[in-house]
């Protein structure tokens, strides 16, 4: 078997050890692809790609179903192999997890259209990937204790954020569209690629509370009359949402394991939902369904820099990049400290901020709010 000779071939200690050596780039923290892999995949897969990556993605995709079932130890074998060639073609570990996802994604894709078990994610085949094509992070509570040693002090400037917004609105360049994208990021508190996704749907619907908008979520809390109806904004679909994953490994929507979008309301800083509905419209005009490339990190930091001076240059201090998810760092925390009181006010009750935070940023536990603690409103 093609699949059986190239991983027996390949996950050989000298040949492992040489493909980190062409990997690690002396020079800067990009990696570089691995001639000698990139000569292995060519030799028993054809195909005119130029780096490691997408050729052993191609490879790995036109083989998946040789890996067999997961029943059989050779499942487990040719799994574990995989795992271990990933693991020295990237040193870095960020740019480690997301290849391990984009490999669990082609297993996905074979096995979840043809999997018939009722409410089944996949199967026993995915389980297994998962458990295997994973990275190991044993101390994830020992940078979590270093950021909240040193947190970013922090403040919203208003002006700024609506200036850019306007400029935005007036204007054509990409520069303009850049300045709106930062604004709506930190009034709306949404991940940049739900401004531009056409499957995300933003509208305004009166409601006396924020969170997932039905009844059974734990994450849902009630505000009374504490937020003005007119920044309380509605969202139909959101990245990163646990519960839709499946969806795009479905043929269709009439499979019983699709499942429908739920409705996150939230209130929107600075600007009433009307305006920020039409800045949406506006940047969608123009670049619906574009990709991440085209609004990266590059594009949009002289931006974030303009507004949060301070930060930024501690960040370059502690050698971190200052992404746009900053933006959504700020707006859950200066959310919390505008309608604490009020809500208290409203409906007798003090909400922790934690609960809070989930609450209006979509998490479906508390899981991940921790990772917005290392900022503080001042």
């Amino acid at each position: 078997m093609i699949l059986d000779d190239f991983l027996n071939s390949v996950c050989t200690t000298d040949f492992l050890k040489l493909v980190r050596e062409e990997c690690v780039n002396e020079e800067s923290n990009k990696r570089k692809s691995s001639k000698s892999l990139l000569k292995m995949i060519k030799s028993v897969h054809p195909i005119d790609k130029p780096t490691d990556t997408a050729c052993l993605q191609h490879f790995i995709s036109c083989n998946v179903k040789d890996f067999g079932r997961f029943d059989d130890p050779d499942f487990t074998r040719r799994l574990k192999q995989l795992r271990m060639l990933i693991g020295f073609m990237y040193p870095n570990e960020k740019s480690l997890q997301v290849m391990l996802s984009a490999y669990t994604s082609i297993f996905k894709k074979y096995h979840i259209p043809i999997s018939n078990l009722e409410n089944d994610y996949g199967g026993p085949h995915i389980s297994l990937v998962r458990s295997i094509l994973k990275v190991e992070n044993p101390q994830p509570s020992i940078q979590m204790t270093s950021n909240l040693k040193d947190k970013f002090c922090e403040n919203m400037d208003e002006k700024k954020i609506i200036s850019m917004y306007h400029n935005g609105m007036l204007h054509e360049t990409k520069n303009d569209f850049s300045q709106l994208l930062i604004s709506l990021i930190c009034m709306t508190g949404c991940r940049k690629s739900e401004i531009w996704r056409s499957d995300v749907k933003f509208f305004q619907k009166p409601s006396k509370h924020i969170g997932i908008d039905f009844e059974t979520n734990q994450n849902r809390i009630f505000i009374g009359n504490a937020v003005d109806q007119n920044y309380l904004i509605s969202q139909e679909g959101r990245c990163k949402d646990k519960s839709l994953r499946i969806n795009k490994y479905l043929t269709n929507e009439e499979d019983e394991r699709y499942s429908k979008p739920t409705v996150l309301v939230k209130p929107v800083l600075f600007l009433p939902v009307s305006k920020i509905l039409k800045g949406i419209e506006r940047f969608r005009s123009k670049y619906q369904d574009t990709n991440t490339q085209s609004f990266n990190t590059v594009e949009l930091t002289k931006y974030i820099e303009e507004l949060f001076p301070e930060s930024v240059k501690k960040s370059k201090e502690d050698n971190v990049n200052l992404l746009s998810h900053f933006c959504r760092k700020l707006y859950a925390h200066t959310v919390y400290k505008k309608y604490k009181k009020l809500i208290l006010k409203d409906t007798k009750k003090l909400v922790d901020k934690s609960i809070f935070m989930a609450c209006i940023l979509g998490h479906a536990d508390l899981m991940s709010v921790p990772a917005y603690s290392n900022v503080s409103i001042v």
